[in-house]
Formats: structure tokens, C-alpha cells, sequence
């Protein structure tokens, strides 16, 4: 996956987890869910999001990684 569609996904994920904050706060939340219903939604919310910032931080790693020169000296200074 490209490091700009982990970035949209990561980002929809974060507003969905301010929905959930924000329904939770002004108490509408009861018209749609019970208590344990959002605890799951929330629940959910979050571990789509903390693994979308994994996946993110890991494509980062690796865009990182590939921009280094992969460069091996053949003589070093011995210590």
C-alpha cells in the first residue's frame, strides 16, 4: 500500500474516533448504541487507527530506508 493511501486511511481512521468522542460527549450516542455497542465501536475505532499509524510508520521506515545509499566501505579504520 502507498505511503499516501496509508496516510488517507490513517487520517479517516482518526475522524472516526473523534465521531465516536464527540457522539460519546453530547450523549447522542443512546440514540444508536447501547453503552457496550460504543465500547466496541471506540474499542474498534482505535485499533484501526493505532494499526494505520503502524502501517504508516512502517511505509515510512521504508521510503526512509531506500533514499540511504546502500553504500558498503571496503577499507575501515580499525579501532
Amino acid at each position: 500500500m502507498s505511503a499516501a493511501m496509508l496516510r488517507k486511511l490513517h487520517s479517516l481512521a482518526e475522524q472516526r474516533c473523534a465521531y465516536f468522542i464527540e457522539l460519546h460527549q453530547s450523549g447522542r450516542w443512546r440514540h444508536y448504541y447501547t453503552a457496550e455497542e460504543l465500547a466496541t465501536q471506540m474499542r474498534d475505532a482505535a485499533q484501526v487507527a493505532e494499526r494505520a499509524q503502524q502501517m504508516l510508520d512502517a511505509a515510512n521506515a521504508e521510503a526512509e530506508a531506500a533514499r540511504q545509499p546502500n553504500v558498503i566501505p571496503l577499507f575501515a579504520k580499525a579501532s
